[in-house]
């Protein structure tokens, strides 16, 4: 804005000098105009001869250049003080200094010699009408100009990059509107001391004219120099007009522009990286942020990590989806080659040897919270001893929600409970399986009071009577934490397993229920099971080779058959 302000500043002031000296030049124009007109009415010379008529137009040419180059002067004299004033409020001693220079006897003689050489050439083109005659005459003298002004122009430009070097912008400008004003000021000068000495000439001419012609050659001689100024005058004035309207303020060009070979925007490029980058960057945040936040049992280790020992994991195997849904869950006598069948007769293999010494022959099988597949454990470790050539009772104790009943397609009465209270005989609840040396009691009626029945003497006394008749015990419970049947149960049995389905049960229950049991007694528990465990996911490259043993090889030519086909 004081870029803007001071410019049009400064063109504002020339406009108003010009437009005075136009008003004051008119008023000389028409004084010379009627002083002419009076002479003739007089009765004096009403024309010149031809030689008088062409000195009085070389001296009023020489007059009006002299008037003009008066004007220029003044005019530039006056911006020169102006950015003087505002140059010494930023550095007071810069101006004197710029003075110094360009008032250097180098720069004035080398001004002088131009400017001579200028108003000289001006009065010899003015002299022959022969165009070629006037071009060789202006040859010859921009030859003798050229030197002179490439020389004044290396030394100027040196000095310039001196005044300009390491400042800031403000002072820079500045300086350098400043030094060129003191330029076009002494280039002035010396312009108006040529035409001077060259007037001097001609006036020395004009005083031989005769006595009755030098009054009406004076007369005319002033009226066409005032014309001729006044015309320069109107000419600048117009010009400073337009230049006032359309001044936005000095700019400095700090780089060409370019015209760009793609598009500025949008950069469909860096779009694109940019995007990979951010959606990989919140992909890997979520699940780093979801893997903090989940507290629940992903994987063996985790469990191991805890001292807790890990009998084995049931994986999660598509090949338990070809089964009916009521079959489904009894895998081992389904589907006895599957990977999950195998899973459990690995995990009959390390219950057989977990208390080496000493009897096991009832087994609870619990969890910490609800559906984590407990039923589905108990049946199936029931199904696995009994294909080990063992008598196995699976005996529903959930007398909350049963589900041994719903697996076998049966009624659920009468059971346990009704058993408990003498309602029906041993004979009458004892049923058998499809698969040899398997026999299972549901729950029965569901009792008001299970935590009672279940911690009874009759109880007690019942599962002493079993273990007569049967090589295993394998009894189902609720969970561990929501009721205490569990942990009634774990006191009567030989050993307990605390089933964990991965993915869902949380550590801090897990943890938890396993204190418990251990108070209860830490000889009992015989170790915990992964349920529902993701082989691929967590061990990718193992789940290859286990499945490759562990499929059924009517599965490979079935596949087989469905690639020959597609």
């Amino acid at each position: 804005m004081y870029s803007v302000d001071f410019a049009r500043r400064e063109l504002t002031n020339l406009k108003n000098f010009l437009e005075e000296e136009k008003s004051k030049k008119s008023v000389d124009l028409n004084n010379s105009e009627t002083a002419i007109q009076d002479y003739q009415q007089k009765g004096g010379i009403l024309f010149l001869d031809d030689q008088a008529k062409k000195l009085v137009d070389q001296i009023s040419t020489f007059e009006a250049d002299k008037n003009s180059a008066e004007v220029d002067l003044a005019t530039k004299q006056r911006a020169y003080e102006e950015l003087k004033t505002e140059l010494q409020k930023i550095d007071n001693s810069l101006p004197d200094y710029i003075e110094g220079q360009i008032n250097s006897p180098f720069f004035v003689e080398l001004q002088k010699k131009i400017a001579e050489l200028e108003t000289q050439k001006s009065l010899d083109l003015s002299i022959p009408s022969d165009e070629n005659l006037k071009k060789k005459v202006s040859s010859e003298y921009d030859r003798k100009l050229e030197p002179l002004k490439k020389e004044y122009e290396d030394r100027l430009k040196v000095f310039k990059s001196g005044i300009l070097a390491n400042n800031p912008e403000e002072k820079s400008r500045l300086s350098y509107s400043f030094l060129e004003t003191n330029i076009d000021v002494q280039s002035k000068k010396a312009k108006l001391n040529s035409l001077n000495k060259l007037l001097a000439k001609y006036e020395g001419e004009f005083a031989k004219l005769p006595a009755q012609s030098i009054e009406l050659a004076r007369l005319e001689r002033a009226r066409k120099s005032n014309e001729k100024l006044y015309l320069t005058l109107e000419e600048k004035y117009q010009e400073a007009l337009v230049n006032e309207r359309s001044q936005l303020g000095n700019v400095n060009i700090i780089d060409a522009a370019v015209l760009p070979t793609v598009p500025s925007k949008p950069n469909r490029q860096l779009i694109i990286i940019m995007g990979a980058i951010l959606g990989l960057a919140l992909g890997v945040g979520f699940a780093f942020l979801r893997n903090y936040l989940d507290r629940s049992i992903k994987n063996p280790e985790e469990i191991e990590s805890k001292g807790i020992s890990v009998l084995s994991w049931v994986p999660s195997i598509v090949e338990l989806k070809e089964l009916g849904s009521s079959q489904l869950e009894f895998i081992v006598a389904n589907k006895p080659n599957a990977t999950a069948s195998e899973s459990f007769k690995a995990l009959r293999t390390r219950v057989m040897y977990s208390k080496i010494g000493s009897e096991l022959k009832s087994i609870l099988v619990t969890s910490s919270v609800p559906s984590e597949g407990k039923t589905t454990v108990a049946l199936n470790l029931a199904g696995s001893f009994a294909q080990a050539d063992k008598k196995v009772l699976l005996l529903d104790c959930d007398l909350r929600k049963p589900r041994i009943h719903s697996i076998f397609e049966t009624e659920r009465f009468p059971g346990l409970s009704d058993y408990l209270f003498s309602n029906v005989t041993l004979d009458g609840i004892i049923r058998s399986t499809k698969l040899k040396n398997l026999d299972y009691i549901t729950s029965g009626t569901i009792p008001p009071n299970p935590s009672e029945l279940l911690g009874s003497q009759q109880m007690y006394d019942f599962l002493q009577m079993l273990k007569t008749k049967y090589d295993m015990l394998i009894m189902d419970s609720p969970p561990f934490i929501s009721v205490t049947d569990a942990e009634i149960l774990s006191r009567i049995s030989d050993g307990t397993i605390l089933v964990v389905q991965a993915n869902k049960t949380p550590m801090e229950a897990f943890l938890k229920t396993y204190d418990r049991i251990i108070n209860i007694d830490p000889h009992k528990f015989l170790g915990s099971l992964l349920n529902n465990f993701s082989l691929k996911s967590a061990y990718g490259y193992y789940y290859n080779y286990y499945y490759y043993y562990s499929r059924p090889e009517n599965v490979d030519k079935r596949r087989i058959k469905q690639v020959k086909n597609s």
